[in-house]
């Protein structure tokens, strides 16, 4: 945790695409978090546009926050990335349910914070986090991330890289499909 560099990382786009909802509104969630780099002492945020996968996933592991907004749809990818980079995502997306919430307690590893309340008050919270409680955030990112890895195909190249980093072992029964199965079968009808 000392080792991290930054307190919170964002890398995305502000375009029209990301920008508030056409049909609902709301937030331009992508715009109020790059803003958040114009108030004194944001030193300690990092921000990148248009960098490679290797760049940004260094960034997040270099941060304890990561900044995840909704993608062009209800979700976001990054909410993967930040978990594999242990750093602890701050969710701003009002109506996104994260995926496994029927069984894992997402309050352990997560930080949910609402779209309208973007500006200062985010960043002074997260700085008054005690170190304790960003670590345990972090310890259940290792121990639940796997949850979120839907496993490769034995000849892919991934397989290779799982296997050789000792990441996400299938015999740990704690993947993405593991996880849709669960959720499907205590969705099952009892007749």
């Amino acid at each position: 945790l000392a080792e991290r560099k930054y307190l919170a990382s964002f890398f995305g786009r502000t375009d029209l695409v990301r920008g508030p909802h056409p049909w609902v509104g709301g937030v331009d969630v992508r715009k109020e978090i790059l803003r958040l780099k114009e108030l004194p002492g944001s030193e300690d945020l990092q921000y990148g546009d248009g960098a490679t996968h290797d760049v940004m996933h260094a960034a997040y592991g270099n941060a304890r926050f990561c900044f995840v907004p909704r993608g062009k749809s209800g979700w976001s990818l990054r909410l993967f990335e930040v978990l594999f980079a242990g750093c602890v995502p701050v969710v701003i997306s009002d109506k996104w349910e994260l995926p496994f919430e029927d069984f894992l307690d997402v309050t352990r590893f997560v930080i949910k914070w609402p779209s309208t309340q973007i500006g200062p008050q985010l960043l002074v919270y997260l700085r008054s986090l005690p170190d304790s409680v960003v670590q345990g955030y972090m310890d259940e990112i290792r121990r639940v991330r796997c949850w979120y890895f839907y496993p490769p195909k034995k000849l892919d190249i991934r397989g290779h890289l799982q296997r050789q980093h000792k990441l996400c072992p299938e015999e740990d029964g704690r993947d993405a499909v593991t996880g849709v199965l669960r959720q499907l079968k205590a969705k099952r009808r009892r007749s």
